[in-house]
């Protein structure tokens, strides 16, 4: 069985691989063995080769095969490789890019039927008003959008993801970063009204501050519950204090 999971929502790509992985595994609290692989260290040929694989108990293999850092490597002779894929075979194709209609991967895993999962960062235009709402400070109003959102079945971990992605558009205003010309000029016009309401020094504190409620997140430290608030509290202390 083929799936091939793509999309810049690199919350919502793992919890599709981790749902993947628990449907074929054998017992709830332990998960089938995931062999990663990429394009950049594994030929064609080597893919194929651990996809044939099965071990001393008759168990097909579960590859996980991500070509997130392929660049331009020329993928065809993979794609051309997943009509020998035994159907026994678990194989997770991942990209956290959106791959593009005429990528050999994509039409190779069309062709062979493949489970199609796509992850896209914007599944909500509604975020967009919260984020503007939290980099503006307008506490009120930042809670109101949050609730809606969350009312609306939003992931809280993707919402998570929308203030990362929030805090580095920002961040490409402020210091006056290339990647600032990659912004719609709507999008521009908002990034450097909020900018004003921080310095450059505690945006640089702030994506410590998300770094480690990132990973506490996603590795339980922090509870659900209050998450999304105390990344919210985080960002409006390290606004200018005149500011707040």
């Amino acid at each position: 069985m083929i799936y091939l999971i793509h999309g810049e929502n690199t919350s919502a790509s793992r919890n599709n691989l981790l749902s993947i992985q628990k449907k074929y595994s054998n017992t709830p609290n332990h998960l089938i063995d995931k062999i990663e692989l990429n394009p950049q260290s594994t030929t064609p040929a080597q893919l194929i080769d651990a996809c044939m694989y099965i071990d001393m108990f008759g168990n097909p293999p579960f590859i996980a095969f991500d070509v997130s850092g392929a660049g331009r490597q020329n993928l065809s002779p993979y794609a051309e490789k997943l009509m020998k894929v035994p159907k026994e075979t678990i194989l997770v194709i991942y990209s956290d890019k959106e791959l593009t209609k005429a990528n050999p991967l994509l039409t190779g895993a069309q062709q062979n039927k493949a489970t199609i999962m796509q992850s896209p960062l914007f599944k909500n235009a509604n975020v967009f008003r919260f984020l503007d709402n939290v980099f503006a400070l307008k506490r009120k109003q930042s809670y109101i959008e949050l609730r809606n959102l969350l009312n609306s079945n939003e992931d809280e971990i993707y919402i998570l993801t929308m203030l990362e992605y929030g805090l580095r558009t920002i961040s490409y205003i402020k210091f006056e970063s290339k990647m600032a010309g990659s912004l719609s000029p709507q999008m521009k016009a908002r990034a450097k009204i909020n900018s004003e309401n921080f310095t450059q020094q505690n945006l640089m504190k702030l994506y410590e501050e998300l770094y480690k409620i990132d990973k506490d997140a996603k590795t339980g430290e922090i509870p659900i519950s209050i998450l999304l608030p105390l990344t919210i509290e985080k960002i409006w202390k390290y606004s200018r204090p005149e500011n707040t």
